[in-house]
């Protein structure tokens, strides 16, 4: 039986997740200086082609090279991202997964890796899109997918600006070459702020059809644990399963199966929910640095075929995934492990299918809680139960995930 204490301190930590729009990436912002720093390659390039990899469940992007902007990046590339059909006809979702279309032009920050392909330096915040706005030019992240996580020292962030398209290209360039100098590629806001995607309420709209026959998704983790978190993070994970499972308003059945040396190769589905800790398979290129940010975790699902719940279709969720970054055990071990208990929560979110469509710059605040909020509730329950007043943060005590 679960311990009180317990269940108390992850409904807390999953109050403190419900506190900010849900999306399937946590990342602590990186400045354009420590970006370029850590990106052995950035390139501006042309999307040529897209294709699925056939063996695994990912997507390659054959870009050409328009513009070094530092090192020896090749005139041709692919550019590999997590994410699509794999071999069994499973499809990997992991919401943030960086996106680009063909005949596109990007800024990309950018890793070897040893299959000989190239991945993206910090997921998503290493990839800038180019987005056409009033006559301009602009460099912009789709972070739509992604929460910002800021500690204290920091204070409050400003929403990531656009940026002039090639006065970047050319600020990077000089960096790269040590030659440091002030921004002046911040661009102007007009009207709404340029975006990459739509908002969204739910992240591909999937959900687990096994916990309507009382079914259990039950979650492993690797026995090595989360470097950086004292007794490696597991107590913080089985707290973060509790918050989810312990809340009856919901059918929910997450539960802990204990450690499991199985790889967790997220390249094919294999049927175990785990959670990866240190990236051990290098899915995020890069590393996470508590004086300079980056991403901290992703996490997503596998889904097969689709079923009917509420008169709609939705993917059958199968799995679900989840790693940290390596690195990251420095941010996680914050507050004696509630920041990481708090990611945790924030991450099995979205193993759900889950997110919403309020409380950030680009939605607007949270006073439309049954239209933004009803589908995920849906989607969970069976019955849209949204909040008796808006609701811009969590209460701290008897959360409903209802409400999200």
């Amino acid at each position: 039986m679960r311990s009180t204490a317990a269940l108390a301190i992850g409904i807390a930590a999953l109050a403190l997740a419900l506190a900010a729009p849900a999306a399937a990436a946590t990342y602590v912002m990186m400045t354009d200086e420590d970006l370029v720093d850590q990106a052995p390659l950035i390139g501006l390039v042309s999307v040529i082609r897209t294709d699925p990899v056939r063996d695994q469940a990912a997507t390659d992007y054959l870009v050409q090279l328009v513009r070094p902007l530092k090192g020896n990046v090749p005139g041709e590339m692919v550019v590999r991202v997590l994410g699509g059909v794999g071999p069994d006809g499973a499809r990997l979702t992991i919401p943030g997964a960086p996106e680009f279309q063909v005949g596109q032009r990007a800024i990309l920050f950018l890793k070897d890796r040893d299959d000989g392909m190239f991945g993206i330096v910090q997921w998503m915040l290493g990839a800038f899109h180019e987005v056409r706005e009033a006559g301009r030019s602009l460099a912009v992240r789709d972070l739509s997918q992604a929460r910002e996580l800021s500690p204290p020292d920091r204070g409050q962030r400003r929403p990531d600006r656009p940026r002039n398209f090639d006065r970047f290209a050319d600020w990077l360039s000089d960096r790269a070459q040590g030659l440091f100098r002030e921004k002046d590629y911040e661009a102007d806001v007009v009207g709404a702020s340029p975006a990459i995607s739509a908002p969204y309420t739910l992240l591909g709209k999937a959900r687990w059809f096994t916990f309507d026959d009382d079914g259990t998704a039950t979650w492993v983790t690797r026995p090595t644990g989360q470097s950086g978190m004292t007794g490696g993070g597991f107590k913080q994970f089985q707290q973060a399963l509790a918050a989810w499972d312990g809340d009856p308003s919901t059918v929910i059945n997450y539960a802990y199966g204990g450690t499991s040396g199985t790889n967790g190769d997220l390249r094919a589905m294999d049927g175990v929910n785990m959670i990866q800790f240190d990236d051990p398979n290098d899915y995020i290129s890069g590393s996470f640095d508590c004086s300079r940010g980056g991403v901290l975790a992703m996490g997503g699902w596998w889904s097969l075929d689709s079923g009917t719940f509420g008169g709609q279709t939705f993917g059958r969720i199968v799995e679900g995934d989840i790693v940290t970054q390596d690195g990251s055990g420095c941010f996680l071990s914050g507050h004696g492990g509630a920041d990481g208990a708090e990611v945790f929560t924030h991450e099995l979110g979205h193993t759900l299918g889950l997110g919403h469509s309020c409380g950030d710059a680009a939605s607007g605040a949270c006073d439309t809680a049954d239209k933004d909020n009803g589908p995920c509730a849906r989607s969970l329950t069976g019955t849209a139960v949204a909040p008796s007043s808006p609701r811009t943060t969590a209460p701290a005590s008897s959360p409903s995930i209802r409400g999200l």
